[in-house]
């Protein structure tokens, strides 16, 4: 009923009842009936519009406030309708003045039935209209629209900024290869460092053993640093029987400086870990490496800092994991650069292993069209500007270096995001 009252107050109604009026009493009852049936086609159709907007609102809960897109809208219909009035009334003045008041009635007719139908007093309700019938569409594919806005933020978007794990690849892994001494004892010291029950901990839970999976449930957990974007590893102090230990796990490159060399170890063994990393990564495959180091009784755990426990570890080995591509991924990629969207992947992943997902899915021609973060926020802004035209797969990036990267995108560039980017879901677009 509120939509009905609303209708039946709107000024272009009133002037196209007025005209209706003014040919009953002029004895043009053709015209007056004209124009009332097209008086309630134009209540009808506009109370659908609304009524199905303010429906699709309730239904989706949709915040229904107005955004700064709609504002514009609003704005733009309001210019063009003042522009309009005026423009009407000049030329019916300048008739006026030229051939008097001869004519008058079904010249005000006229003018005052043009004015209801080139005045955009709906493009308010036509746009939200369309908006509504987008968030519909969306709605049936799973997409939540948190506001009509949205939508309009989605299709202007001009980059599209997107995590890698999780997104374009299943994040489901698999224990691939293990790198080590004693492959079990980097499986057991792996599952024991693991923290908040993430995807690693998942895949190596299910490659332990009955008797090792006890062992850690009779383990127990003293102190933990979880998982630091900075230091790129975490820190977990368990006992395992009568002995106390502190593991690491994390980024090889994080993890292989704070280990002691033992005396009797050739280079060659770690000249030849890396290599191994480093092939690992460019099947595409996620690699983190484990370390140990034995706690003596004395040593107190209430205060753990990152800066006690940067040395002396024993490297127990590394181990790889499979993280397959989603099969629509580079369909997807595929599409969106037919429109017209660049897909940038930004990820903290090593440089081989988003090189190589880069490459499968035709972010890149080559594994080597990656840059780290670290080396992109060294550089000038002119060149980080060179960089970011040219190359669409950053790899080690922070999330500071996140911000930073899509920040400086968004200075020219209307900027999507999807992922765990900055710890939001599409962002700019609200969905």
């Amino acid at each position: 009923m509120h939509i009905l009252k609303r209708q039946l107050k709107s000024p272009l109604n009133y002037s196209l009842a007025l005209a209706a009026l003014i040919a009953f009493f002029t004895s043009q009852a053709g015209n007056g009936l004209i124009i009332l049936i097209f008086l309630a086609i134009r209540i009808g159709i506009n109370f659908y519009q609304e009524w199905r907007v303010e429906r699709t609102l309730t239904e989706l809960k949709i915040d229904p406030a107005t955004d700064p897109f709609q504002s514009r809208v609003v704005a733009l219909g309001q210019f063009f309708s003042k522009f309009i009035a005026v423009g009407l009334a000049l030329f019916l003045l300048a008739n006026l003045a030229i051939k008097g008041p001869a004519g008058l009635g079904p010249l005000t007719i006229f003018f005052l039935t043009l004015a209801a139908i080139v005045v955009p007093e709906s493009l308010n309700i036509f746009t939200k209209f369309a908006l509504a019938r987008g968030a519909r569409r969306l709605a049936r594919q799973g997409v939540v629209v948190k506001s009509l806005g949205a939508l309009e933020h989605l299709g202007g978007i001009q980059i599209l900024c997107t995590d890698k794990t999780g997104t374009l690849t299943e994040n489901a892994l698999v224990v691939a290869e293990i790198n080590a001494t004693n492959p079990n004892l980097a499986l057991l010291a792996s599952a024991l460092a693991g923290t908040n029950g993430d995807s690693f901990d998942t895949a190596l839970w299910e490659r332990l053993r009955p008797a090792e999976k006890e062992l850690i449930q009779k383990s127990k957990r003293l102190a933990e640093l979880p998982f630091s974007p900075e230091e790129r590893r975490n820190l977990v102090a368990a006992e395992i029987g009568e002995s106390r230990w502190m593991i690491s796990r994390g980024a090889p490159e994080a993890i292989m400086p704070i280990c002691r060399k033992p005396k009797d170890q050739p280079p060659e063994m770690s000249i030849a870990l890396t290599q191994w990393i480093a092939g690992e990564g460019r099947r595409g495959r996620r690699v983190i490496a484990i370390a140990r180091k034995r706690l003596t009784k004395n040593v107190s755990l209430n205060l753990l800092e990152w800066k006690k426990f940067r040395t002396g570890f024993e490297l127990i080995g590394a181990i790889s994991f499979i993280d397959q591509v989603k099969p629509v991924a580079a369909d997807a990629v595929t599409r969106a650069q037919t429109l017209g969207l660049q897909v940038k992947m930004i990820t903290g992943d090593s440089a081989e292993v988003a090189g190589a997902v880069a490459t499968s899915i035709g972010l890149a021609t080559s594994p080597d069209q990656v840059i780290t973060g670290d080396y992109w926020e060294a550089m000038s802004a002119h060149e980080q500007w060179q960089t970011l035209e040219r190359l669409n797969v950053y790899a080690r990036v922070s999330p500071e270096q996140r911000t930073s990267l899509i920040a400086t995108l968004s200075e020219r560039y209307r900027v999507g995001v999807a992922g765990e980017i900055t710890g939001v879901q599409m962002a700019d677009a609200n969905l």
